[in-house]
């Protein structure tokens, strides 16, 4: 089962004070930038969640058992570009 980012950041920092400073230095960069592209993808998904809930299919989609704000989102769009898709064929498994 995959850990948890909170789980590997901590190991990583514990991991890193036994190395070179610069490799220490080097890690802790890679950890920040992680950090700065996790608060970007919780605005995407904040913005996401926005969006479908303020679409009445988005907010139809998310009644289905497995359908969050980002995949009702992405259903809406799709459906929207190519009208085809309605019957739900050529998306379902």
């Amino acid at each position: 089962m995959p850990l948890k980012a909170t789980t590997v950041r901590r190991n990583a920092c514990r991991a890193c004070e036994t190395l070179p400073v610069w490799v220490r230095r080097t890690v802790n960069d890679l950890l920040a930038h992680i950090t700065v592209l996790d608060e970007r993808i919780d605005q995407y998904d904040a913005r996401i969640k926005q969006i479908a809930l303020a679409d009445d299919a988005g907010q139809r989609s998310m009644q289905l058992l497995g359908i969050g704000q980002a995949t009702a989102k992405a259903l809406t769009i799709v459906v929207r570009l190519d009208p085809r898709l309605i019957c739900g064929q050529c998306i379902s498994p």
